[in-house]
């Protein structure tokens, strides 16, 4: 944005404007020397401040001349502490939701979970409880603010998986997505749609397409797999191999 103190405008990138009865292009700021803008009498507008944090503070400008100055009124402190909050319970939920097929896998093998697995999600759930108890103790907008900031999900023992445990994350992956998309068609998992298959029924006809689908999910991640054991293919992340899923027919 420019200022042209002369005639007290403010000129900005991409919109044509006038001065003086002379009309210049949407584009002129773009294509314009800095002599050309010094010509015309245009200063650049500056600002005297960073923008505050929407997520903290109602937000406002004001422009005096050729300065910009940012504003900034602090939230409802509960609103803040709420919202805080959430974000760092969902945050917390999707980070050990990405454990939780060791955790289940542990349970079917009636095993215990592996210690480094165990110090992960529960190193997750620490991180989580301290940053809560200090949102919720904080007097101020700034002391939220502060909590946030100095979030850290890193900690913690990172565990490297074998290549059988590589394949059981991406299977837990894709079933997901699978459970996902029935979710989508009003049915609670991919399994609750495909019971509708095997009888006349209204959504007999969905289910089977829906089954046809998975199939070959199933069938072209088998290959993959396969390809992966011989040397032939690399391993895939299990979002890699979510892009990869056959495209669900609509």
């Amino acid at each position: 944005m420019f200022y042209r103190h002369k005639t007290e405008q403010y000129i900005t990138e991409g919109r044509a404007f006038i001065i003086e009865g002379v009309t210049y292009p949407a584009n002129w700021l773009n294509k314009s020397t800095p002599q050309q803008k010094a010509d015309l009498g245009l200063v650049e507008v500056t600002t005297t401040n960073d923008p505050f944090d929407p997520k903290y503070y109602w937000t406002g400008e004001s422009l005096e001349g050729a300065v910009k100055t940012f504003s900034g009124t602090p939230r409802e402190l509960a609103d803040v502490q709420k919202q805080a909050t959430d974000e760092v319970n969902a945050t917390a939920y999707t980070l050990l939701e990405t454990t939780d097929w060791k955790v289940v896998q542990a349970v079917e093998a009636s095993e215990p979970l592996a210690r480094a697995w165990a110090v992960k999600r529960s190193t997750i759930r620490t991180i989580a409880q301290q940053a809560t108890d200090a949102i919720a103790i904080a007097t101020d907008i700034d002391g939220v603010k502060q909590v946030m900031d100095g979030l850290d999900w890193g900690s913690g023992e990172e565990v490297e998986l074998s290549l059988p445990d590589q394949f059981i994350e991406v299977k837990f992956a894709l079933q997901k997505d699978i459970d996902l998309k029935a979710v989508q068609t009003g049915f609670s998992s991919g399994n609750a749609l495909m019971l509708y298959a095997g009888f006349t029924n209204g959504f007999q006809t969905l289910a089977q397409t829906f089954a046809t689908w998975e199939a070959s999910v199933w069938y072209e991640a088998e290959v993959y797999k396969q390809e992966v054991i011989t040397g032939t293919k690399p391993m895939l992340t299990p979002e890699e191999a979510v892009a990869l899923m056959p495209e669900y027919p609509l």
